[in-house]
Protein backbone atom coordinates (compact mmCIF):
# COMPACT_ATOMS: atom_id res chain seq x y z
CA UNK A 1 0.00 0.00 0.00
CA UNK A 2 1.13 3.69 -1.02
CA UNK A 3 0.49 5.33 2.52
CA UNK A 4 1.00 8.50 1.93
CA UNK A 5 -1.51 8.68 -1.09
CA UNK A 6 -3.71 11.77 -1.26
CA UNK A 7 -7.09 11.00 -3.13
CA UNK A 8 -8.07 14.17 -3.83
CA UNK A 9 -4.91 14.56 -6.16
CA UNK A 10 -5.97 11.47 -7.67
CA UNK A 11 -9.70 13.25 -8.30
CA UNK A 12 -7.87 16.46 -9.58
CA UNK A 13 -5.50 14.50 -12.29
CA UNK A 14 -8.59 12.26 -13.70
CA UNK A 15 -10.85 15.82 -13.93
CA UNK A 16 -7.77 16.88 -15.86
CA UNK A 17 -7.59 14.21 -18.16
CA UNK A 18 -11.30 14.33 -18.86
CA UNK A 19 -11.19 11.21 -17.43
CA UNK A 20 -15.05 9.64 -16.05
CA UNK A 21 -14.36 7.07 -13.26
CA UNK A 22 -15.72 4.19 -15.31
CA UNK A 23 -12.84 5.02 -17.75
CA UNK A 24 -10.08 5.31 -15.11
CA UNK A 25 -11.58 2.50 -14.01
CA UNK A 26 -11.23 0.24 -16.98
CA UNK A 27 -7.16 1.88 -17.51
CA UNK A 28 -6.23 0.73 -13.72
CA UNK A 29 -8.27 -2.98 -14.50
CA UNK A 30 -10.48 -1.88 -10.82
CA UNK A 31 -14.07 -1.44 -9.86
CA UNK A 32 -15.50 2.03 -10.27
CA UNK A 33 -15.81 1.54 -6.48
CA UNK A 34 -11.99 1.09 -5.70
CA UNK A 35 -11.44 4.44 -7.45
CA UNK A 36 -13.78 6.48 -5.74
CA UNK A 37 -12.54 4.90 -2.39
CA UNK A 38 -9.13 5.64 -3.61
CA UNK A 39 -10.26 9.70 -4.13
CA UNK A 40 -11.85 9.47 -1.08
CA UNK A 41 -9.24 8.23 0.91
CA UNK A 42 -11.11 4.91 2.18
CA UNK A 43 -8.09 2.89 0.71
CA UNK A 44 -5.26 2.83 -0.51
CA UNK A 45 -3.75 1.85 -4.07
CA UNK A 46 -0.79 -0.54 -4.18
CA UNK A 47 2.47 -0.52 -5.81
CA UNK A 48 1.14 -2.07 -9.25
CA UNK A 49 -2.55 0.12 -9.55
CA UNK A 50 -0.14 3.15 -8.50
CA UNK A 51 2.38 3.18 -11.70
CA UNK A 52 -0.35 2.13 -13.76
CA UNK A 53 -1.84 5.59 -12.46
CA UNK A 54 1.25 7.64 -13.28
CA UNK A 55 1.69 6.28 -16.57
CA UNK A 56 -2.07 6.35 -17.46
CA UNK A 57 -2.46 9.99 -15.86
CA UNK A 58 0.90 11.34 -16.87
CA UNK A 59 1.38 12.98 -13.60
CA UNK A 60 4.39 12.35 -11.45
CA UNK A 61 4.28 10.45 -8.53
CA UNK A 62 5.20 13.22 -5.87
CA UNK A 63 1.91 15.17 -6.99
CA UNK A 64 0.21 12.16 -5.76
CA UNK A 65 1.87 12.22 -2.64
CA UNK A 66 2.15 15.96 -1.51
CA UNK A 67 0.20 17.60 0.72
CA UNK A 68 -0.61 21.10 0.32
CA UNK A 69 1.68 23.74 2.16
CA UNK A 70 0.20 27.12 1.71
CA UNK A 71 -3.27 28.27 1.66
CA UNK A 72 -5.09 28.90 -1.40
CA UNK A 73 -8.24 30.90 -0.99
CA UNK A 74 -10.20 31.38 -4.16
CA UNK A 75 -12.34 34.66 -4.09
CA UNK A 76 -14.87 33.44 -6.67
CA UNK A 77 -14.56 32.90 -10.19
CA UNK A 78 -16.04 34.88 -12.79
CA UNK A 79 -16.67 32.40 -15.87
CA UNK A 80 -17.64 34.22 -19.45
CA UNK A 81 -21.12 32.44 -19.41
CA UNK A 82 -22.52 30.78 -16.12
CA UNK A 83 -24.41 27.78 -18.16
CA UNK A 84 -22.18 26.40 -21.40
CA UNK A 85 -19.68 24.13 -19.38
CA UNK A 86 -20.57 21.47 -17.09
CA UNK A 87 -18.32 21.17 -14.00
CA UNK A 88 -16.42 18.41 -15.45
CA UNK A 89 -15.39 20.25 -17.91
CA UNK A 90 -13.99 23.19 -16.18
CA UNK A 91 -12.46 21.33 -13.77
CA UNK A 92 -9.23 21.27 -15.67
CA UNK A 93 -9.35 24.52 -16.36
CA UNK A 94 -9.61 25.43 -12.59
CA UNK A 95 -6.54 23.02 -11.92
CA UNK A 96 -4.20 25.40 -14.47
CA UNK A 97 -5.74 28.70 -12.92
CA UNK A 98 -4.48 27.31 -9.07
CA UNK A 99 -1.12 26.22 -11.19
CA UNK A 100 -0.56 29.50 -12.65
CA UNK A 101 -0.83 31.30 -9.62
CA UNK A 102 1.18 28.90 -7.78
CA UNK A 103 3.67 29.42 -10.39
CA UNK A 104 3.60 33.03 -10.56
CA UNK A 105 3.63 33.38 -6.84
CA UNK A 106 7.01 31.20 -7.03
CA UNK A 107 8.74 33.51 -9.50
CA UNK A 108 7.99 36.61 -7.66
CA UNK A 109 10.41 35.19 -4.80
CA UNK A 110 12.96 36.48 -7.32
CA UNK A 111 11.41 38.47 -9.99
CA UNK A 112 9.74 42.12 -9.44
CA UNK A 113 6.42 41.55 -11.49
CA UNK A 114 4.11 44.74 -12.25
CA UNK A 115 1.94 45.09 -9.09
CA UNK A 116 -1.77 44.25 -9.97
CA UNK A 117 -4.02 47.18 -10.18
CA UNK A 118 -4.94 49.15 -6.90
CA UNK A 119 -8.26 51.06 -7.25
CA UNK A 120 -10.46 52.63 -5.20
CA UNK A 121 -13.39 50.45 -5.28
CA UNK A 122 -14.69 53.18 -3.08
CA UNK A 123 -15.05 55.94 -6.00
CA UNK A 124 -18.65 56.38 -6.87
CA UNK A 125 -17.78 55.90 -10.69
CA UNK A 126 -17.08 52.21 -9.62
CA UNK A 127 -20.15 51.30 -7.38
CA UNK A 128 -21.79 49.86 -9.96
CA UNK A 129 -24.77 47.39 -9.10
CA UNK A 130 -26.58 44.83 -11.42
CA UNK A 131 -29.28 47.53 -12.31
CA UNK A 132 -26.99 50.06 -13.43
CA UNK A 133 -27.74 52.04 -16.47
CA UNK A 134 -25.21 51.09 -19.86
CA UNK A 135 -24.33 54.89 -19.17
CA UNK A 136 -22.75 53.81 -15.89
CA UNK A 137 -21.40 51.29 -16.84
CA UNK A 138 -20.03 53.36 -20.22
CA UNK A 139 -18.56 55.77 -17.22
CA UNK A 140 -16.81 53.54 -15.63
CA UNK A 141 -14.60 52.67 -18.62
CA UNK A 142 -13.78 56.47 -19.29
CA UNK A 143 -12.46 56.18 -16.05
CA UNK A 144 -10.31 53.29 -16.24
CA UNK A 145 -9.07 54.84 -19.50
CA UNK A 146 -7.88 57.70 -17.57
CA UNK A 147 -6.59 56.03 -14.48
CA UNK A 148 -4.62 54.25 -16.92
CA UNK A 149 -3.62 57.19 -19.22
CA UNK A 150 -4.91 54.81 -22.56
CA UNK A 151 -6.66 58.44 -23.59
CA UNK A 152 -8.98 57.18 -26.45
CA UNK A 153 -6.64 55.31 -28.81
CA UNK A 154 -6.90 52.10 -29.87
CA UNK A 155 -5.74 49.40 -27.41
CA UNK A 156 -3.68 46.75 -30.06
CA UNK A 157 -3.06 44.23 -27.29
CA UNK A 158 -5.05 43.54 -24.35
CA UNK A 159 -3.16 40.56 -23.16
CA UNK A 160 -0.15 42.62 -23.36
CA UNK A 161 -2.40 45.67 -21.42
CA UNK A 162 -3.53 43.30 -18.85
CA UNK A 163 -0.08 41.96 -17.72
CA UNK A 164 1.34 45.70 -17.58
CA UNK A 165 -0.99 45.79 -14.70
CA UNK A 166 -0.10 42.84 -12.72
CA UNK A 167 -2.73 40.63 -13.97
CA UNK A 168 -2.05 36.82 -14.85
CA UNK A 169 -2.67 35.79 -17.76
CA UNK A 170 -3.24 32.11 -19.53
CA UNK A 171 -4.49 30.79 -22.77
CA UNK A 172 -6.26 27.60 -21.92
CA UNK A 173 -5.46 25.00 -24.70
CA UNK A 174 -7.45 23.97 -27.49
CA UNK A 175 -8.82 20.99 -25.91
CA UNK A 176 -10.62 22.86 -23.54
CA UNK A 177 -12.39 24.83 -26.22
CA UNK A 178 -15.79 24.04 -24.14
CA UNK A 179 -14.51 25.99 -21.33
CA UNK A 180 -15.82 29.82 -21.33
CA UNK A 181 -12.93 32.44 -20.41
CA UNK A 182 -12.82 33.30 -16.61
CA UNK A 183 -10.90 35.49 -14.03
CA UNK A 184 -10.44 35.43 -10.23
CA UNK A 185 -8.92 36.14 -7.52
CA UNK A 186 -6.82 33.80 -5.93
CA UNK A 187 -4.65 34.35 -2.03
CA UNK A 188 -1.78 32.11 -1.84
CA UNK A 189 -0.74 32.80 2.19
CA UNK A 190 -2.32 36.79 1.98
CA UNK A 191 -0.59 36.84 -1.37
CA UNK A 192 -3.45 38.75 -3.80
CA UNK A 193 -3.57 37.16 -7.34
CA UNK A 194 -5.80 37.55 -10.08
CA UNK A 195 -5.71 35.16 -12.24
CA UNK A 196 -7.77 35.36 -15.96
CA UNK A 197 -7.51 32.49 -18.56
CA UNK A 198 -8.70 32.89 -21.71
CA UNK A 199 -10.59 30.41 -23.69
CA UNK A 200 -9.24 29.53 -27.03
CA UNK A 201 -11.25 32.09 -29.75
CA UNK A 202 -11.56 31.72 -33.31
CA UNK A 203 -9.69 35.12 -34.30
CA UNK A 204 -7.32 37.42 -32.11
CA UNK A 205 -9.94 40.13 -33.07
CA UNK A 206 -12.33 37.81 -30.27
CA UNK A 207 -8.96 37.37 -27.96
CA UNK A 208 -9.37 41.43 -27.54
CA UNK A 209 -13.18 41.34 -26.72
CA UNK A 210 -12.94 38.38 -24.28
CA UNK A 211 -9.71 40.07 -22.48
CA UNK A 212 -11.67 42.77 -21.68
CA UNK A 213 -14.62 41.55 -21.01
CA UNK A 214 -12.64 39.34 -18.30
CA UNK A 215 -11.48 43.04 -17.49
CA UNK A 216 -14.67 44.71 -16.75
CA UNK A 217 -15.53 41.47 -14.08
CA UNK A 218 -12.68 42.41 -12.41
CA UNK A 219 -13.26 46.31 -12.12
CA UNK A 220 -17.36 46.03 -11.76
CA UNK A 221 -17.66 42.48 -9.88
CA UNK A 222 -15.56 41.08 -8.02
CA UNK A 223 -15.00 41.68 -4.03
CA UNK A 224 -18.34 42.57 -4.12
CA UNK A 225 -20.50 39.62 -6.10
CA UNK A 226 -20.41 35.95 -5.26
CA UNK A 227 -20.83 34.59 -8.72
CA UNK A 228 -21.78 31.39 -6.90
CA UNK A 229 -24.54 33.14 -4.83
CA UNK A 230 -26.36 34.83 -8.14
CA UNK A 231 -29.71 33.76 -9.65
CA UNK A 232 -29.24 32.89 -13.24
CA UNK A 233 -30.93 36.17 -14.58
CA UNK A 234 -28.47 37.89 -11.95
CA UNK A 235 -25.55 36.23 -13.76
CA UNK A 236 -26.66 37.49 -17.16
CA UNK A 237 -27.08 40.67 -16.09
CA UNK A 238 -23.45 40.71 -14.67
CA UNK A 239 -22.37 39.30 -17.84
CA UNK A 240 -24.03 41.77 -19.87
CA UNK A 241 -22.63 44.30 -18.22
CA UNK A 242 -19.46 43.18 -18.68
CA UNK A 243 -19.92 42.47 -22.67
CA UNK A 244 -21.18 46.82 -22.46
CA UNK A 245 -17.69 47.37 -20.31
CA UNK A 246 -15.64 45.49 -22.82
CA UNK A 247 -17.49 47.91 -25.89
CA UNK A 248 -16.77 50.87 -24.20
CA UNK A 249 -13.43 50.18 -23.10
CA UNK A 250 -12.03 48.99 -26.53
CA UNK A 251 -14.33 51.32 -28.40
CA UNK A 252 -14.64 54.46 -26.56
CA UNK A 253 -17.26 56.58 -27.60
CA UNK A 254 -16.03 60.43 -28.49
CA UNK A 255 -13.16 59.13 -30.98
CA UNK A 256 -15.16 56.11 -31.89
CA UNK A 257 -18.14 58.61 -33.31
CA UNK A 258 -15.51 59.99 -35.61
CA UNK A 259 -14.39 56.66 -37.60
CA UNK A 260 -18.00 55.82 -38.27
CA UNK A 261 -20.95 56.84 -40.06
CA UNK A 262 -24.05 55.82 -40.83
CA UNK A 263 -23.56 54.92 -44.52
CA UNK A 264 -20.74 53.21 -43.75
CA UNK A 265 -20.64 49.92 -46.29
CA UNK A 266 -19.99 46.47 -44.35
CA UNK A 267 -16.72 45.90 -45.99
CA UNK A 268 -15.99 49.53 -44.66
CA UNK A 269 -16.40 48.64 -41.25
CA UNK A 270 -14.42 45.02 -41.70
CA UNK A 271 -12.07 47.87 -42.76
CA UNK A 272 -12.13 49.50 -39.32
CA UNK A 273 -11.26 46.35 -37.50
CA UNK A 274 -7.57 46.98 -38.56
CA UNK A 275 -7.70 50.34 -37.07
CA UNK A 276 -10.06 49.36 -33.48
CA UNK A 277 -8.74 45.87 -33.24
CA UNK A 278 -11.84 44.52 -32.22
CA UNK A 279 -14.41 42.52 -34.62
CA UNK A 280 -16.59 43.57 -37.07
CA UNK A 281 -19.82 42.44 -35.68
CA UNK A 282 -18.66 44.20 -32.02
CA UNK A 283 -18.43 47.64 -34.02
CA UNK A 284 -21.31 46.85 -36.01
CA UNK A 285 -23.32 46.15 -32.25
CA UNK A 286 -21.35 49.40 -31.02
CA UNK A 287 -22.70 51.65 -33.81
CA UNK A 288 -26.48 51.14 -32.53
CA UNK A 289 -25.67 51.23 -29.52
CA UNK A 290 -24.32 54.85 -29.73
CA UNK A 291 -27.18 55.59 -32.11
CA UNK A 292 -25.01 55.71 -35.07
CA UNK A 293 -27.01 53.61 -36.97
CA UNK A 294 -31.13 52.63 -36.22
CA UNK A 295 -32.37 49.32 -35.44
CA UNK A 296 -33.63 48.50 -38.78
CA UNK A 297 -29.45 49.51 -40.66
CA UNK A 298 -28.53 47.10 -37.25
CA UNK A 299 -30.67 44.02 -38.71
CA UNK A 300 -29.62 44.89 -42.27
CA UNK A 301 -25.83 44.81 -41.82
CA UNK A 302 -26.59 41.50 -39.33
CA UNK A 303 -28.47 39.71 -42.51
CA UNK A 304 -25.57 40.51 -44.32
CA UNK A 305 -23.52 39.10 -42.01
CA UNK A 306 -25.00 35.82 -41.80
CA UNK A 307 -25.59 35.90 -45.81
CA UNK A 308 -21.75 36.41 -45.80
CA UNK A 309 -20.84 33.54 -43.39
CA UNK A 310 -18.65 35.75 -41.57
CA UNK A 311 -20.28 34.90 -38.16
CA UNK A 312 -17.79 31.89 -38.00
CA UNK A 313 -14.79 33.95 -39.51
CA UNK A 314 -14.67 37.45 -40.64
CA UNK A 315 -12.52 39.12 -43.33
CA UNK A 316 -8.88 40.20 -42.06
CA UNK A 317 -9.69 37.48 -39.07
CA UNK A 318 -6.23 35.23 -40.71
CA UNK A 319 -4.09 38.62 -41.14
CA UNK A 320 -3.98 38.78 -37.38
CA UNK A 321 -2.16 36.44 -34.64
CA UNK A 322 -3.18 35.47 -31.42
CA UNK A 323 -1.32 37.44 -28.29
CA UNK A 324 0.50 35.47 -26.03
CA UNK A 325 0.72 35.95 -22.55
CA UNK A 326 4.73 36.73 -21.97
CA UNK A 327 5.10 37.31 -17.81
CA UNK A 328 5.91 33.57 -17.09
CA UNK A 329 8.20 32.76 -19.80
CA UNK A 330 10.09 36.27 -19.17
CA UNK A 331 10.29 35.78 -15.67
CA UNK A 332 11.39 32.12 -15.78
CA UNK A 333 13.42 32.82 -18.36
CA UNK A 334 15.11 35.75 -16.29
CA UNK A 335 16.07 33.96 -13.25
CA UNK A 336 17.51 30.71 -14.99
CA UNK A 337 19.26 32.79 -18.04
CA UNK A 338 21.28 34.80 -14.73
CA UNK A 339 21.58 31.36 -13.19
CA UNK A 340 19.52 32.37 -9.96
CA UNK A 341 18.20 28.72 -10.12
CA UNK A 342 18.53 25.55 -12.52
CA UNK A 343 15.44 25.24 -15.15
CA UNK A 344 15.00 21.68 -14.24
CA UNK A 345 15.18 23.00 -10.50
CA UNK A 346 11.92 24.83 -10.46
CA UNK A 347 9.23 22.16 -10.67
CA UNK A 348 10.87 20.82 -7.95
CA UNK A 349 11.08 23.84 -5.77
CA UNK A 350 7.47 24.37 -6.34
CA UNK A 351 6.78 20.97 -4.77
CA UNK A 352 8.87 21.31 -2.01
CA UNK A 353 7.26 24.73 -1.14
CA UNK A 354 3.72 24.38 -2.63
CA UNK A 355 3.34 20.78 -2.32
CA UNK A 356 2.46 20.34 -5.19
CA UNK A 357 4.38 18.81 -8.18
CA UNK A 358 2.81 19.50 -11.46
CA UNK A 359 4.52 17.76 -14.71
CA UNK A 360 6.91 19.92 -16.16
CA UNK A 361 4.59 19.94 -19.97
CA UNK A 362 2.05 21.81 -17.91
CA UNK A 363 4.59 24.29 -16.34
CA UNK A 364 5.57 24.65 -20.04
CA UNK A 365 2.41 24.99 -21.67
CA UNK A 366 1.49 27.51 -18.64
CA UNK A 367 4.81 29.62 -19.27
CA UNK A 368 4.81 29.28 -23.37
CA UNK A 369 8.15 27.33 -22.59
CA UNK A 370 10.06 24.95 -25.25
CA UNK A 371 9.06 21.59 -24.54
CA UNK A 372 11.12 19.40 -22.19
CA UNK A 373 12.18 23.07 -20.93
CA UNK A 374 12.62 21.92 -17.49
CA UNK A 375 14.46 18.43 -18.43
CA UNK A 376 18.34 20.64 -19.02
CA UNK A 377 20.20 21.77 -16.72
CA UNK A 378 20.82 26.03 -17.30
CA UNK A 379 23.99 26.36 -14.75
CA UNK A 380 25.11 26.95 -11.38
CA UNK A 381 22.53 28.00 -9.37
CA UNK A 382 23.85 31.17 -7.07
CA UNK A 383 22.16 32.37 -3.82
CA UNK A 384 18.39 33.03 -3.92
CA UNK A 385 18.77 35.93 -1.36
CA UNK A 386 20.15 38.34 -4.35
CA UNK A 387 18.11 41.34 -5.18
CA UNK A 388 14.88 40.60 -7.23
CA UNK A 389 15.58 40.75 -10.63
CA UNK A 390 12.65 43.67 -12.10
CA UNK A 391 9.86 42.55 -14.89
CA UNK A 392 10.12 45.55 -17.19
CA UNK A 393 7.65 45.62 -20.11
Amino acid sequence: MIESFNGKRLKEARYYNSKSITKLAQDLEVSKQMVSKYENNKSKPGSEIFFRMIQVLKFPKDFFLDRDKVDIQNGGTFYRSLLTSTQKQKAPSRMLAEASTIYRDYLEKYVEFPELSKLNKTDDLVNVDLDSSIGEVEQVARWLRVKWNLGEKPISNMVNLLEQHGFLVVILPKRMEKVDAFGSYRDIDDRKHYTILLAPETSFFREQFSAAHELGHWLLHANTWDPQELTNNEYRKMEKQANNFAAAFLLPEHSFRQTVNSYDTLNSIFEKKKYWFVAGSAIVHRMRELGVINDNQYIKYYKQISYRGYRKQEPYDNDFKFKTPTALEMGTKMIVNNKVVNANDIPDNISREYGVRYPNQMLTNLASLPDNYFDHTEGKVVSLSMKPYKFER
